[in-house]
């Protein structure tokens, strides 16, 4: 990092880290920790869940479970600029799979990709920013890792309609209200993980981002 991390930034990045933990949260992910860096860093080691550093962040937030969809399933082209979803790969391993278990691989796939969405949708609603959502994005990249894996879903567009989803859900009241109060806490805390972590945290919606109200959702915004 060559930049230096400003309140303001920091501030930012705490509603950012906030909204990826509420809502992978509301998808049964269990966010197990949120740390930003401190205002004036100018490098931020940052241990991740799997023991290796990462030098490249001024926030993160790490969940109990692993994405459904690994690393060699959807690798990243660098002359695509993208990631691209092998889609045979995830056929052959659902393919043995009961009709259950491959409606709650679906259900996993959205949940994640509102997850990822989540930090800059996040950030948008609370700078009224649309460029936010523009920005160029690189490898191991929150909307490049929810593209990705939208590749994986059956519809060209639901990477669309999902950001609106994600949008329209971190605007009800009740959710822009924990993103705020584990902002806050954050912003003074700097990390807050484990059982600290846990009342900010609201409670698994079933099955959710449910199919079907996704679908209405999609009927209703043509």
């Amino acid at each position: 990092m060559t930049e230096t991390f400003t309140a303001e930034n920091r501030r930012k990045t705490c509603v950012h880290e906030a909204a990826h933990a509420i809502i992978f949260a509301l998808g049964g992910q269990r966010p197990i920790r949120v740390a930003v860096a401190p205002v004036g860093a100018r490098d931020w080691p940052y241990l991740n869940s799997y023991g290796v550093q990462q030098d490249d962040l001024f926030g993160a937030c790490a969940t109990a479970f692993d994405c459904p969809v690994s690393a060699w399933m959807m690798p990243w082209d660098e002359m695509a600029g993208s990631y691209i979803f092998n889609k045979l790969a995830a056929k052959k391993m659902l393919v043995s799979r009961s009709k259950k278990d491959k409606a709650q691989f679906r259900t996993e796939i959205l949940a994640w990709i509102v997850g990822y969405m989540a930090g800059r949708v996040a950030e948008y609603i609370y700078c009224a920013d649309s460029d936010i959502l523009n920005a160029d994005c690189e490898e191991g990249e929150d909307l490049t890792l929810a593209e990705g894996l939208s590749q994986a879903l059956s519809y060209i567009n639901e990477y669309s309609f999902l950001m609106a989803f994600t949008e329209r859900t971190l605007k009800e009241p009740d959710v822009w209200a924990a993103v705020i109060k584990l902002a806050d806490a954050l912003e003074i805390a700097g990390v807050i993980e484990c059982e600290y972590l846990k009342p900010y945290l609201p409670e698994p919606r079933k099955n959710w981002p449910l199919r079907k109200d996704f679908l209405n959702y999609k009927e209703n915004h043509k």
